[in-house]
């Protein structure tokens, strides 16, 4: 039995846009929104995921390992909190 299948991601850019704006609306001025992309932005993509909040505003950015920042700092360039379990 063949358990393997092949397996498509992609992000909804106009939803992510939507979702962070209306986190941001809910929390109002004052507040910041964290934009949590550890673990690859959860296998989106940490780049692609990252550019598109940091287009729409987001400053902070949640990582979990050093070469996600690393990475991120590069590219982007934003303040990151490293997250811990």
């Amino acid at each position: 039995m063949d358990l393997l299948r092949p397996t498509r991601v992609e992000i909804a850019s106009d939803s992510l846009r939507a979702n962070y704006r209306n986190i941001k609306k809910f929390v109002g001025p004052g507040c910041e929104v964290f934009g949590i992309v550890k673990a690859n932005a959860y296998s989106l993509g940490l780049l692609p995921v990252a550019n598109i909040l940091r287009e729409e505003g987001c400053r902070w950015f949640g990582v979990a390992i050093p070469e996600e920042a690393l990475a991120l700092r590069e590219a982007v360039r934003v303040s990151l909190i490293p997250l811990r379990s």
